[in-house]
């Protein structure tokens, strides 16, 4: 008969000694490592308990034998449990030593004791480890040690090796062997392999099943697929299921989708369910519908489902329905959601609404909410309330709200409240408050304020600090001292620095400073840089030197860099070079992808050509370039190109040419022409004297929606003054303030002009009067006029006088009388 440790019945005079049997574990802090759970058969009876047990009989004492069975099943007892101690403290290598031990103590580990090492090491990432044990286990590996490897290898990306596993396991796979497997592909996005793996699967899958394929189906944009799969599961959906392929379809866009299989769940809908739908209505810009299913919510809402339609009315910019959600909520808000409207609010002008809010704000307002506000008022000009909220904030400021109001009061050039402040500040200020008052007053023309402020700064200056002052003193024309300030930089200068003052230096016309500031770059030069350099080069004309520089450019061109060059090329009349480099744009490939019709192409090179060929009255050239532009280059022209023409043929006096040309862009590429195209030719019309074809095509310009601005009417205004008929002159007039148009000193000037020039000089006085009672101020020119006019009919002596008293009066600057009759 077998004797076990429970059935030994014996006593012994060593009572209460106990010796261990192996003194390498006597280092080894062992009572702290109580086992959670039951490791064996054994271990629902504790050590002491099992002594007294086997000592309790001391008539029948055990043979030496049975003592030397019951000691080593006590060893291997107390190592096993050690072992599992080891394991729950993450002592994975400590627990295999011991592990060892047990080994070659000629005791085979159960594979529980085995499955507890191979899982400490693959969570702690020793996959190497754990399938080195696997392979050297005496125990015959369960389907939990096969999970176990199969999940470290998973984890460690080793996905492959796994499928290796599960093709050798000597046991049959289960459910959770799969789904390792299945969460791992899906978590690569290999999806097709996944559900390959699924359709091979030999066991009933579960949820676990189902949960990484829907999600991973989902994440991949294949929502249908997902949908299929969901409508053939073989077990029941939770929450979790229908959550996850909700947040699938909502994030795909498949909101109708999304709202069906919500209609059709079978379980209680959650806040995530609803979370989830809102947010995605929300998000494509449907808060109607959203509010619509919030009505409807079978749980009380939480905060986070507030937010979301909070979130979404100001996304759609319905800030009324917002206030009004909020004065509904039966949850509080915290402050970020209060910010979050109020910054809203503020961005839409409506300031009186983010105050009240604040006003009735149910949490401490936090600084944030008291920058929101400050920007809001300062950006809208309102600085003395923005300043009054200032002195009332409830919180300490922080740097970023002094940097705010200063912002506002630097924009508004309220300089001394900027100081003012900055003095008072109770932070220490950072180089963006400098920064600011910098530009301030840079803006301001106070530069040698900014460049004290610039040595007594109490922080280093960056690099936009010196920019800020450099653009400032390249614009007031300080070049000296901007060079001077750039070579004392402290902070290396980037690109940007150098094109201000390359820009800066080009604007001057100094253009030797720019090339050598140019070549003394320490970085490299970007397209900008070059662009800027190029464009300062071709406004002076130095065009030789503009090729040299793009033939030397080490960055590739832009459409800009050959743009500046063809119209430096055109403004000097070498239109045959400015062919010759378009077609080596072509050839480089620069206007590839932007000249295809139907993707907004870019016609800019091509009509600065056509420019060109007006300014040169090579009109017709300019007619044989624009049919060639679609087979040539791939470009088509736009409205702009035809204007240009237009405007050629009409100062040209070619008004047929310039009519037919309106007729062909509107039947051949189907653009309408715009009130340039108009302007033109009424203009042209109106100085050929043939005033009624003028009067017709603004009928017509009207009739086809394209409404005429001042421009128009001041032509027509100049044509019929021209005739003498002021009557009909004054018709215009008054369709003008039906258009809503306010007629300027021009087309005032215009018409006394035409006046004057018909001897119809007292009529002209009449309409100075006129236009002094529509509360317009007569200028220099519109005196000029009369005084020409009243010379012109030979009253010399009458005009010199009106021109003395205007001129002693500063109206206009002296002049002869007869000069001006001439």
């Amino acid at each position: 008969m077998e004797t076990t440790l429970l059935s030994l019945q014996w006593t012994t005079p060593h009572r209460g000694i106990i010796i261990s049997p192996f003194q390498s574990l006597q280092s080894t802090n062992t009572t702290s490592l109580k086992p959670k759970r039951v490791c064996c058969p054994m271990a629902k009876i504790q050590p002491k308990t099992r002594i007294r047990m086997m000592r309790a009989n001391d008539e029948n004492p055990p043979s030496g034998n049975e003592y030397e069975k019951a000691e080593e099943m006590e060893s291997r007892f107390r190592r096993t449990e050690l072992i599992h101690g080891l394991c729950r403290k993450r002592m994975t290598t400590k627990a295999n030593r011991v592990l060892k031990e047990l080994e070659d103590s000629g005791n085979v580990p159960e594979v529980f004791t085995y499955n507890q090492v191979i899982r400490g090491f693959c969570n702690e990432g020793s996959v190497g480890k754990a399938l080195q044990l696997f392979d050297g286990m005496k125990a015959a590996p369960n389907v939990f040690t096969y999970n176990t490897l199969l999940k470290g290898l998973r984890d460690s990306g080793k996905l492959d090796m796994a499928f290796q596993l599960l093709d050798r396991m000597k046991v049959a796979p289960d459910v959770v062997s799969y789904n390792t497997l299945l969460k791992g592909l899906c978590d690569s996005g290999e999806l097709d392999k996944a559900l390959d793996l699924f359709d091979r699967m030999k066991v009933t899958p579960d949820l676990y099943t189902y949960s990484p394929l829907l999600k991973g189906l989902c994440d991949s944009g294949r929502p249908d697929k997902a949908l299929d799969l969901f409508d053939h599961m073989k077990v029941a959906p939770t929450v979790y299921t229908y959550n996850t392929l909700l947040k699938g379809l909502c994030d795909s866009g498949e909101l109708d989708k999304a709202l069906d299989l919500f209609d059709r769940m079978k379980v209680t809908p959650d806040l995530y369910t609803y979370s989830t739908l809102l947010k995605g209505l929300c998000d494509s810009g449907r808060p109607d519908k959203a509010l619509d299913l919030f009505d409807h919510m079978k749980v009380a809402p939480d905060e986070v489902i507030y937010r979301i339609l909070l979130k979404g009315l100001c996304d759609s910019g319905k800030l009324d329905m917002a206030l009004l959600l909020l004065d509904r909520m039966k949850v509080a808000l915290d402050v970020v959601a209060y910010n979050t409207l109020m910054k809203r609010l503020c961005d839409s002008q409506e300031l009186d609404k983010a105050l009240d809010l604040f006003d009735r704000m149910k949490v401490a307002p936090d600084v944030y909410s008291y920058k929101t506000l400050l920007k809001g008022l300062c950006d809208s000009g309102e600085l003395d309330k923005a300043l009054d909220l200032f002195d009332r904030m409830k919180v300490a400021p922080d740097v970023y709200s002094y940097n705010t109001l200063l912002k506002g009061l630097c924009d508004s050039g309220e300089l001394d409240k900027a100081f003012d402040l900055l003095d008072r500040m109770k932070v220490a200020p950072n180089v963006y408050t400098y920064n600011t008052l910098l530009k301030g007053l840079c803006d301001s023309g106070k530069l040698d304020m900014a460049l004290q402020l610039l040595d007594r700064m109490k922080v280093a200056p960056d690099v936009y600090s010196y920019k800020t002052l450099l653009k400032g003193l390249c614009d007031s024309g300080k070049l000296d001292k901007a060079l001077d300030l750039f070579d004392r930089m402290n902070v290396a200068p980037n690109v940007y620095s150098y094109n201000t003052l390359l820009k800066g230096l080009c604007d001057s016309r100094e253009l030797d400073k720019a090339l050598d500031l140019f070549d003394r770059m320490k970085v490299a030069p970007d397209v900008y840089n070059y662009n800027t350099l190029l464009k300062g080069l071709c406004d002076s004309g130095e065009l030789d030197k503009a090729v040299d520089l793009l033939d030397r450019m080490k960055v590739a061109p832009n459409v800009y860099t050959y743009n500046t060059l063809l119209k430096g090329l055109c403004d000097c009349g070498k239109l045959d070079i400015a062919l010759q480099l378009l077609d080596q744009m072509k050839a480089k490939e620069c206007l590839d992808g932007i000249t295809r019709r139907g993707s907004e192409p870019n016609v800019a090179p091509y009509n600065i050509l056509i420019e060109g060929f007006r300014k040169e009255g090579r009109l017709d050239d300019a007619i044989k370039f624009i049919k060639e532009m679609p087979s040539t280059y791939g470009c088509y022209p736009d409205v702009v190109t035809y204007n240009t023409l237009i405007e050629g043929f009409c100062k040209e006096g070619r008004l047929d040419d310039a009519i037919k040309l309106m007729k062909v862009m509107a039947s051949t590429y189907g653009y309408t022409p715009d009130v340039f195209s108009y302007n033109s030719l009424i203009d042209a019309l109106c100085k050929k004297k043939k005033i009624d074809r003028a009067m017709d095509y603004l009928d017509m310009m009207v009739s086809q929606g394209c409404l005429p601005d001042i421009v128009t009417y001041t032509s027509i205004f100049t044509g019929l003054a021209r005739e003498g008929n002021l009557s009909r002159t004054m018709d215009p007039f008054d369709e003008l303030e039906e258009l809503g148009i306010t007629p300027d000193e021009m087309a005032y000037n215009s018409v006394m002009y035409g006046l004057c020039q018909t001897g119809q000089t007292d009529r002209a006085i009449d309409f100075l009067s006129y236009m002094v009672c529509k509360g317009l101020k007569p200028n220099d020119f519109s005196y000029r006029i009369l005084i020409k006019g009243i010379a012109s009919e030979g009253l010399i002596e009458e005009a010199q006088e009106l021109c003395d008293e205007l001129g002693a009066r500063g109206i206009v600057i002296n002049a002869s009388a007869k000069y001006m009759s001439n």
